[in-house]
């Protein structure tokens, strides 16, 4: 689409000392129309042509060739668990500072996210579960786990 406007401007610079007009009588501004007719002001349609040649055509996804070599007995991670895991670790009355809002806000979507039957495997260490949270007055949170 650039590289067609981009030669359509150009036949139209080459053509004509200003490109032609339309039906409007107002030649301070440039109109592309839906068929590709272009009019307006020359200096306009330079500038466009400039603005143009500095814009790329997108990329086309060339396939990438993959030459894998299969691997035998390498021992998975020993850890995984989730980095929020210290929620289920937590023990009634225990409380984690959390510096951060967007942080707390992730291990509060987290705790939301636990209990619900989405993750089952973190719902019946959360299911019974309660947590409070308040905003110091240092902007950082702290939460505890009530039940």
């Amino acid at each position: 689409m650039i590289a067609k406007l981009k030669t359509r401007l150009q036949r139209e610079i080459k053509q004509h000392s200003v490109p032609r007009l339309g039906l409007h009588d107002d030649s301070s501004f440039m109109e592309i129309h839906k068929d590709g007719e272009i009019t307006g002001r020359l200096d306009l349609a330079k500038e466009l042509l400039k603005m143009l040649s500095k814009i790329t055509e997108p990329k086309k996804y060339t396939a990438i060739e993959l030459n894998l070599e299969i691997e035998k007995n390498i021992p998975m991670w020993e850890n995984s668990k989730s980095k929020y895991y210290f929620l289920i670790e937590m023990e009634v009355g225990d409380s984690v500072l959390i510096k951060n809002k967007k942080h707390f806000d992730f291990v509060n979507a987290t705790i939301t996210n636990w209990k619900g039957k989405k993750h089952l495997q973190y719902y019946d260490a959360m299911k019974d579960r309660k947590y409070s949270h308040r905003r110091l007055k240092d902007n950082s949170y702290r939460i505890w786990r009530v039940r």
